[in-house]
């Protein structure tokens, strides 16, 4: 919340762009994740500046299990105005939904979406699977399951030399750092995953389709590599 106040007291009057949103993305790009107060907190000090709160959720569902929380804990009764709701790394083969939680904002979402080229011909398509998804709670089961298969590498990880988990493990990321060389061996081993310098490490990311046997495979290769 603190971060939100100097942007305005910086400002530059007509000479520079008047925010109109802040956005948070849960989880987090380092996997970790925003509390519900912690939510609440920046939804009120957004609200007071007259800035409206969006949340970008790709990993929506992610976050809900790893916090116990429902859906509308977790977005409209915390303030946030604007959802991205993500379907594809949970388990949909494409597309997202927009949830607007104010209708007083709902009136030029269709509009704004032609504008950034984003309406689809034929919508029932990309629409359809969200139906089952959601009334099955699919997306509970895929996101509990990549949640859980996160915390199987952290474990494994652990346990061989050299190398360091860098970030708590909340959600369904495991960063970690390893010797330099053998990020390019794991490469020409077929394991496909890249250097996130901004962490300081590498980004292993597991989803709803990680079976334990990937977990087991690629703990063999990093063990077989940390010692040579």
């Amino acid at each position: 919340p603190e971060s939100i106040a100097p942007v305005f007291e910086q400002s530059h009057g007509v000479h520079g762009t008047l925010p109109g949103l802040v956005s948070i993305t849960q989880c987090t790009e380092g996997g970790t994740l925003y509390p519900l107060a912690a939510i609440e907190e920046l939804a009120d000090t957004a609200h007071r500046h007259d800035l409206l709160l969006h949340m970008d959720g790709a990993r929506f569902c992610n976050a809900l299990v790893a916090l116990d929380a429902t859906p509308a804990e977790m977005s409209w009764k915390a303030g946030v105005d604007i959802l991205s709701l993500g379907g594809v790394k949970n388990g949909l083969a494409y597309g997202e939904v927009l949830v607007v939680f104010n209708p007083e904002q709902v009136d030029r979402v269709d509009y704004r979406v032609k504008q950034s080229g984003q309406l689809t011909s034929k919508m029932r398509f990309l629409s359809g699977p969200w139906i089952p998804f959601i009334e099955t709670h699919e997306w509970h089961r895929n996101a509990l399951h990549a949640n859980a298969m996160a915390k199987q590498l952290e474990k494994g990880l652990r346990s061989i030399e050299g190398i360091d988990i860098l970030l708590p493990v909340e959600s369904n990321a495991v960063f970690c750092s390893m010797p330099e060389s053998t990020y390019p061996a794991m490469l020409d081993r077929g394991w496909m995953f890249y250097p996130f310098p901004q962490m300081g490490g590498y980004r292993l990311m597991c989803s709803w389709d990680t079976e334990d046997s990937d977990i087991a495979a690629f703990l063999d290769d990093l063990r077989d590599l940390s010692a040579t």
